[in-house]
Order: C-alpha cells, then sequence, then structure tokens
C-alpha cells in the first residue's frame, strides 16, 4: 500500500509494489481515498483461490475492523478473513497478527464430545485408569453380537 497526496504517484508507487512482490502478475488499482485517515488490508479466503480488499478512509481503528468484519460476512464465497496490516492517519504501517473473521462458507466447527458421566479423559471418577473397553461403570461394552459375561448366551442390548 502507497501513500501520496497525488493519486497517480500512489498508484504508480503501489503498482511497482505489486510488481515485485508477485512477479509475473497483473497489478491492478483498488483504491485511492483522501484523506486516507485509518487504512488497511485484508485476505479473503475463498474456496479455490484468494483475493485481497483495501480499504481506506475509516474514522478510527476500532472502524476500520468492523468495516473489514462486515466486509468478510457479506462475502457468501468467504470461508476466512485475515486482517493483513493497518495504516494510521499519520502514514505507520503495522502488521496485524491473529486477526480473523469467520466467513459464511466458513466449515461448521468441530463439536467437542463430552465424556461419559463419571469419566474425564479415561479416567474413572475413583481415579482409576479405565481401559479402553470399558464404560465408566467398569464393566465391559455390550454389544448386540457379544457374548454375555458367563454365559454363552447372546448379550442383551437396550
Amino acid at each position: 500500500m502507497c501513500r501520496h497526496e497525488d493519486p497517480q504517484e500512489a498508484l504508480s508507487c503501489a503498482r511497482e509494489q505489486c510488481a515485485e512482490q508477485a512477479p509475473g502478475q497483473e497489478c491492478w488499482a483498488t483504491a485511492w481515498c483522501f484523506p486516507a485517515n485509518w487504512s488497511g488490508t485484508m485476505t479473503v479466503w475463498l474456496p479455490d483461490f484468494h483475493t485481497t480488499q483495501v480499504l481506506c478512509g475509516a474514522p478510527s481503528e476500532k472502524a476500520l475492523t468492523d468495516a473489514l468484519a462486515a466486509l468478510c460476512a457479506g462475502d457468501e464465497n468467504a470461508t476466512n478473513c485475515d486482517f493483513g496490516f493497518v495504516i494510521d492517519p499519520e502514514g505507520n504501517e503495522r502488521v496485524v497478527e491473529g486477526v480473523s473473521f469467520p466467513g459464511p462458507a466458513a466449515p461448521p466447527p468441530i463439536e467437542a464430545v463430552a465424556p461419559p458421566v463419571g469419566q474425564k479423559d479415561g479416567v474413572a471418577e475413583s481415579g482409576d485408569q479405565l481401559p479402553e473397553t470399558a464404560t465408566p461403570d467398569g464393566a465391559p461394552p455390550a454389544a448386540d453380537d457379544e457374548t454375555a459375561p458367563g454365559s454363552d448366551q447372546p448379550a442383551a442390548g437396550p
């Protein structure tokens, strides 16, 4: 991202940066704002590729962050969006790490499964380590095709 009072100077600088950072790729002017106020970039991850959103002219850093989050939420194909960097009104650029927004096309979160009652992480309430095949009450699991313990009769299922 480049800053300059003259739009042609700013866009020329941006094309040069693009050519250096992405040799062989086409470089397009995406934005020129005056006044620039708070500006920033965000990578929008789509199922097959990614794009970069540039936003400028926000009245505050919070407004910039909120606007980028809204852009991500409004892109029905976005799986995730990563805040790239922010430029304050004085032109100071800062990389933003660890700020991501989920997109509408994000896969659903994996839900954690709670351990059975009386068991936590393979340990019985008594503190004894449970065998991998034991139920929380210590009995072996019953299955329709298993034989009941001490019998040659099939075990009864629930």
